[in-house]
């Protein structure tokens, strides 16, 4: 039996014993997956909801510092109450963080997405990438990192 990239799904040869077993943890992996999916959607659709009239998108940038972990943490500070941050850098790798979750997701070219762990405040966000991959956690050191975020002015 061999398995499916991104859900891990289990996928049947022609020389295998089909199971009740392996159709029902296919069943449960899919119904977590789409959960993980609504309540992400979910989250957005109400930080949208609270923040179209007061709302406004800052930019900047940082340079990586190459350390990782959750001894070394990267963190921005904003002028207001950040909702939503992107981050741009690093062979392209993209961070998605949306207040309510605290594990915002890192997109690696040509890779499954990864996991962060976040700590929102009203006035910024701090994370790190729980394997202390500096890729994940957007830190490579002396890289430059470009960062886009929602700030509700409410």
């Amino acid at each position: 039996m061999t398995h499916t990239t991104n859900y891990n799904l289990n996928k049947f040869e022609a020389a295998d014993r089909v199971t009740r077993d392996g159709f029902n943890q296919n069943a449960d992996r899919i119904d977590a997956a789409i959960k993980a999916a609504s309540d992400a959607a979910g989250t957005a659709q109400s930080t949208a909801n609270t923040c179209w009239s007061n709302c406004r998108i800052v930019s900047g940038t940082y340079v990586g510092t190459g350390a990782a972990g959750s001894s070394n943490p990267n963190s921005l500070t904003f002028s207001g109450k950040p909702i939503a941050v992107i981050i741009v850098g690093y062979y392209n790798n993209l961070f998605l963080a949306i207040r309510g979750s605290n594990n915002p997701l890192v997109f690696t070219a040509g890779g499954s997405p990864y996991a962060d762990h976040a700590t929102w405040s009203d006035s910024g966000i701090s994370w790190f990438a729980p394997d202390r991959t500096v890729g994940n956690q957007m830190s490579a050191s002396g890289t430059i990192f470009y960062y886009y975020a929602i700030l509700s002015d409410t």
